[in-house]
């Protein structure tokens, strides 16, 4: 028997149903919320077009799916500025420590 696997969301709920064999499971639909009701009248209705009788059983036995599960990923990440180095000046000396001035060394042609 094949398994129905859910992803739900707020808005959508993901259906993917896995092969025959149980190898690989593909995406069948995208159901937009409308209710409760409607919303499991629809996944009973692909149950019955794909012939499965049941749901993978606990997803969150694996300890890495209960810390994604336990994020909230609505919240943003305080984000870093990008902190670039400061280019050395035309005629600085060279940072390679050749001597030269930067525009006639690894400056040649950035400057």
């Amino acid at each position: 028997m094949r398994v129905i696997c859910l992803d739900i969301g707020e808005k959508r709920i993901g259906v993917a149903v896995t092969d025959p064999l149980d190898i690989t499971a593909q995406a069948v639909e995208t159901i937009w919320t409308k209710g409760f009701t409607k919303d499991a009248e629809r996944v009973l209705a692909l149950c019955e077009q794909y012939q499965t009788n049941r749901g993978s059983s606990d997803p969150l036995a694996d300890p890495n799916q209960q810390a994604a599960a336990a994020q909230d990923t609505r919240q943003q990440q305080p984000r870093q500025p990008v902190v670039r180095e400061k280019m050395p000046g035309r005629n600085d000396p060279c940072p390679c420590g050749s001597g030269k001035k930067f525009k006639n060394c690894h400056g040649k042609g950035l400057v």
